[in-house]
């Protein structure tokens, strides 16, 4: 497949809490012809990155679908100190 430069898609900008700012390491994945899933990393308010993704269209990837977090959250400093 030869790249094709489409410009800026999409920009995390305080849409959701955990999604206050950056979409950093994007990773593009065909989930068929018509859709194209990103995965991408944005930062909460408190800098913390959790992963997230987009689905575009294949054809036209500034038309952005539905977005949202899943995965992990971030626990609390207490928890993870008692699970090593």
């Amino acid at each position: 497949m030869r790249w094709e430069k489409k410009g800026r898609i999409f920009t995390a900008a305080n849409q959701h809490e955990w999604m206050a700012h950056h979409a950093s390491v994007p990773i593009p994945d065909k989930v068929d012809d018509t859709v194209l899933r990103i995965y991408f990393g944005p930062r909460d308010r408190q800098g913390r990155t959790r992963p997230a993704f987009i689905d575009v269209e294949a054809d036209n990837p500034g038309a952005v679908g539905l977005y949202r977090a899943y995965g992990f959250t971030p626990a609390s400093r207490d928890v993870m100190y008692a699970a090593g």
